[in-house]
């Protein structure tokens, strides 16, 4: 876990967790949402899925230490690119023998996880590792990681032509936006739809009128909403068809799929209900526990008219 001060430097840069989001190839953030941290307007995440990670990377240094035989040391500290004073890394280990780069990861979903030994590990710590490496003029980075209930490592070479693809969009995104103050555009990651949700929790009866740009945006909305509702109908159709071919079996084989449809196991639903009348509880006892329940915002679209 990093320190009070630690956090306070990675303000100012961005450090190898930022990379992935300032790409907009991050699932736990966006360009938005790491601006917002930089300008310090959001002191950070603190989930219990980051936490979890945190406690957990004790027992993955052991598991690597225990696999390899290499002994690690934690660096607790926050490097600094010398040509590019913003660039910043945080690697979890490094190893004594050789100061290699290991980083530690606790993933309980396998998803974008490939096979042990390869460089098959997903996109986002890819950056998070190859931004590592180019800071500390590394060739070679360990990734050693829990998947799902497995233990394995995974190599990691130097890549120049990402790094320094990596390197332009960081840059022009600290002189645009952070040195700039200026916000950067909302993307369609779920942690922007959370800050907006936030930011604007309630709202007036006002109703504005579009522009030609809102106009555009309603457009490419109800343009991409048709092309979903046609490939739900198009997911329905063929879900019908393997059911229907499935019929009264558990599911079919296919050479590079599984389809089943069987019923789940049952589950016990308790009716409160039916509890508290069974126990005649009076109208106002029912009323002593309720109360009412808050609602966030709902966005609704409605096209009127033709095409």
């Amino acid at each position: 876990m990093l320190t009070a001060e630690q956090l306070d430097v990675r303000r100012g840069g961005i450090g190898s967790s930022d990379i992935a989001g300032v790409c907009g190839l991050s699932e736990w953030a966006s360009p938005l949402t790491v601006w917002l941290r930089k300008t310090g307007q959001d002191a950070g995440s603190d989930s219990l899925q980051l936490r979890i990670g945190s406690h957990m990377e004790p027992l993955i240094a052991a598991l690597y230490t225990e696999r390899t035989g290499d002994a690690l040391t934690n660096p607790d500290q926050v490097f600094r690119s010398g040509e590019r004073p913003w660039q910043l890394a945080t690697p979890d280990r490094l190893r004594v023998r050789d100061d290699g780069i290991v980083e530690l990861k606790n993933a309980y979903m396998a998803t974008g996880w490939g096979e042990e030994g390869t460089d098959d590990i997903p996109q986002e710590y890819v950056c998070q590792v190859q931004w590592q490496m180019d800071v500390m003029g590394a060739e070679f980075a360990h990734v050693a990681a829990i998947v799902g209930r497995s233990f394995r490592l995974y190599s990691i070479r130097y890549d120049s032509d990402l790094c320094l693809a990596l390197r332009e969009a960081a840059e022009r995104f600290w002189t645009d936006y952070v040195v700039a103050g200026v916000q950067p555009p909302v993307s369609a990651n779920d942690n922007d739809r959370a800050w907006l949700q936030g930011r604007f929790a309630s709202h007036s009866d006002k109703l504005l009128i579009a522009d030609e740009s809102v106009e555009d945006m309603a457009r490419r909305y109800r343009q991409a909403r048709l092309m979903r509702e046609a490939a739900e109908a198009e997911e329905d159709l063929a879900a019908n068809q393997l059911r229907e071919f499935i019929g009264a079996a558990a599911g079919v084989n296919g050479e590079r799929w599984k389809a089943t449809w069987k019923a789940p196991k049952p589950t016990n639903i308790v009716d409160w209900k039916a509890v508290a009348e069974e126990l005649c509880a009076t109208p106002d006892v029912v009323a002593k526990h309720t109360s009412p329940k808050k609602n966030s915002r709902r966005f609704l679209f409605t096209w009127k008219g033709g095409e």
